[in-house]
């Protein structure tokens, strides 16, 4: 019951964190999209996304959102079993 607890928080703070990263990512893509000074376009990248490019913040971001759902589905199977166990 403990890890299945853990499990949810872990997994609602995954997809949590990959929403927030890819709207960020989004955000940052598009509002850089038409910018012919490559200056701005590097210092937007180094202060909102770290210095990664957009396309790979949004593909961390997939896969955070992913994994999220996965622990999160492992975690409701788990749930399951020991309440239909009792």
């Amino acid at each position: 019951m403990f890890f299945s607890r853990v499990g949810r928080i872990i997994a609602w703070g995954a997809v949590i964190l990959g929403v927030i990263q890819l709207a960020t990512g989004f955000i940052v893509g598009f509002m850089l999209a038409g910018s012919e000074d490559p200056a701005a376009v590097v210092a937007a990248t180094q202060r909102y996304l770290g210095g990664t490019p957009s396309g790979e913040t949004i593909n961390e971001a997939v896969f955070f959102i992913v994994i999220g759902v996965s622990i999160g589905i492992l975690t409701e199977i788990s749930r399951a079993t020991s309440l239909s166990k009792k």
